[in-house]
């Protein structure tokens, strides 16, 4: 149980960017979020957000390059929490 906790802290962000990059809509050029929010690549620095978004932004227009599937993210999601330990 705890080494399942450690590989889980270890890799969380890198596993909440890969699921907020397969939000990506490389037609509209928008970032869905979990509550429906769409987001577009241009949000003004106010208050560091735009830093936080920009690298997931470019993050997912590579991803979306790939064309992967469910199948395809998931074992991504994988390698990631393994790699991380």
């Amino acid at each position: 149980m705890d080494d399942q906790i450690l590989l889980l802290k270890s890799c969380c962000m890198e596993i909440m960017c890969l699921r907020a990059a397969c939000r990506y809509d490389p037609d509209n050029k928008t970032l869905t979020l979990q509550n429906g929010l769409q987001l577009k690549n241009n949000l003004p620095n106010h208050g560091g957000l735009g830093l936080l978004v920009e690298p997931i932004f470019e993050f997912a227009v590579g991803l979306s390059k790939l064309q992967l599937d469910q199948t395809e993210i998931a074992l991504l999601a994988a390698v990631l929490l393994m790699q991380s330990g």
